[in-house]
């Protein structure tokens, strides 16, 4: 249940509006900075995983949320989570836009350690890191009543990140196992851990703060086309391209999976003016995500838990490799009749997630106190406690819908009153596995009605506006969260 009431003043107008979670995370994760609130880059010592569903609320967690008052509810828009800096769902539709004439811009950015400030916790002097963002805009005639545009950029970050990790000591870095191949491997676990000795034994007597580089590569590419049909038909083509490549920090080898991620997607839509007071609007859109995450070159292979000292290894669900496909389409109209501004439509959106995503597939050793001997002597002498492995078939090729239907009237009771009235019907229909390997024990959540509500009052005076909403919303389950069905786990 959402709820908004605040008296805006015209100072508190001013203020610049909360960051979307896209924003938040550009800039907390990415290595983005926010130059024009005066903000160097960050330290970004936490790996995150961008296909994990638990990013918003790691960000959330690390972060503090932001909350917001939404001052109008629409009925084509989705606001589950808003009040917590969460954006809301945008609709399908792409509005008429192109400029008459030949329009075009370069630009280019630089930023590098020499002029921003040292990073904080960083160890010894400050350590290269260097951003730069690079791209071009370009807007022109095509043919008669066509507009093209065309953009193109990309971003490459170069920095250190700075973290703490606990390492074995000096004299626990040699093998104890008999077994010459045994001994070879350990002798390779230990080696996964820096050649530094700990340098904050005020805090633990293992603990080894250092730095570590990263390198992110962004590239983006977008083109549209819009097309003038009749004088009350227009069509709008989009499409847009992102790759982006992040080898990712390592403070012990194999800790991070390297990640690369492709979107692409592609609008189509027809406007119909069909009077001054009635337009139509019939959009049909195709989405893609592709996320690969594999463990880097340096990496041993299994996950090695050891009592005492850092995990070597990465995540017992990498690798990950994964593609979600998302047709869609939506049909809205807006009636403008007297004092009264109708909408109406609907969003239906058909997924296909395929992938493979595992746990434990490449295996898990957990070393414990154990036998009489701690943990590190384990270590040493190659004698895990447990092993996990995982077993099966991790291919799975998950469909589902996702859907909206909303009604809405703006009224403008008088000349200092608007009232809004609406509902959103999103029912969250069960999920299917292509070849029945997965069940989902539970049903259609098909009574998901949400009323909005929301009044304006313009204030006597400079008082501003008084404003007042209301809305039940609701959210569909991430993918992510049934797509963890795909395996079983088998501990020996």
């Amino acid at each position: 249940m959402l709820w908004a009431c605040a008296a805006c003043f015209p100072a508190a107008a001013q203020q610049a509006p909360a960051p979307t979670v896209e924003q938040r995370t550009k800039l907390n994760l990415l290595g983005q900075t926010d130059a024009q609130s005066g903000e160097s880059r960050r330290n970004e010592n936490v790996q995150f995983n961008l296909v994990d569903n638990n990013l918003l609320r790691e960000l959330n967690t690390r972060l503090g949320t932001t909350a917001t008052i939404v001052t109008e509810f629409r009925p084509d828009r989705g606001y589950y989570g808003v009040e917590y800096g969460n954006s809301p769902t945008g609709t399908l539709h792409v509005a008429p836009g192109g400029r008459a004439g030949i329009h075009g811009r370069l630009f280019e950015a630089h930023l590098n350690s020499l002029f921003s400030s040292r990073s904080f916790f960083q160890v010894g002097d400050v350590r290269p890191a260097r951003e730069n963002n690079y791209g071009a805009d370009l807007s022109a005639p095509l043919w008669k009543s066509a507009v093209v545009s065309l953009s193109g950029s990309q971003q490459k970050v170069r920095g250190m990140v700075n973290g703490n990790v606990l390492v074995p000591l000096a004299g626990e870095r040699t093998p104890l196992a008999s077994d010459p191949a045994l001994a070879s491997y350990v002798s390779r676990i230990l080696a996964s851990f820096p050649a530094e000795l700990p340098n904050r034994t005020d805090i633990n007597a293992r603990m080894l703060n250092t730095n570590a580089p990263q390198r992110i590569n962004s590239d983006t590419a977008s083109a549209r086309l819009d097309q003038t049909l009749t004088k009350r038909d227009r069509l709008v083509l989009r499409q847009q391209l992102v790759h982006q490549r992040v080898i990712a920090f390592q403070f012990i080898k194999g800790m991070n999976p390297d990640t690369t991620t492709r979107s692409h997607q592609s609008r189509l839509t027809w406007v119909r003016q069909h009077s001054p007071a009635t337009t139509f609007n019939l959009s049909l859109g195709f989405d893609r995500v592709a996320s690969q995450l594999v463990p880097e070159a340096n990496n041993l292979g299994p996950r090695i838990t050891t009592s005492g000292l850092s995990v070597v290894g990465p995540n017992q669900d990498i690798p990950i490799d994964r593609a979600e496909n998302m047709f869609r389409q939506a049909a809205q109209a807006r009636l403008v009749r007297g004092r009264h501004e109708w909408t109406f439509g609907y969003d239906l959106l058909r997924r296909h997630l395929n992938g493979v995503q595992n746990d434990s597939v490449l295996g898990s050793f957990a070393i414990q106190n154990d036998q009489g001997r701690d943990a590190i002597t384990n270590l040493r002498m190659g004698l895990p406690t447990k092993i996990f492995v995982s077993v099966g078939d991790p291919h799975r090729r998950f469909r589902n819908w996702d859907q909206s239907y909303y009604a809405g009237d703006k009224w403008q009771a008088t000349a200092n009153l608007t009232v809004t009235l609406g509902f959103r019907y999103q029912p969250v229909a069960v999920p299917t596995e292509a070849a029945g390997l997965t069940s989902f024990p539970y049903q259609c959540d098909c009574n998901n009605f949400g009323p909005i509500a929301g009044l304006a009052r313009r204030l006597s005076g400079r008082l501003g506006v008084l404003r007042a909403s209301y809305a039940l919303a609701y959210d569909n389950i991430v993918q992510a969260t049934y797509g963890s069905c795909a395996t079983t786990r088998r501990g020996i």
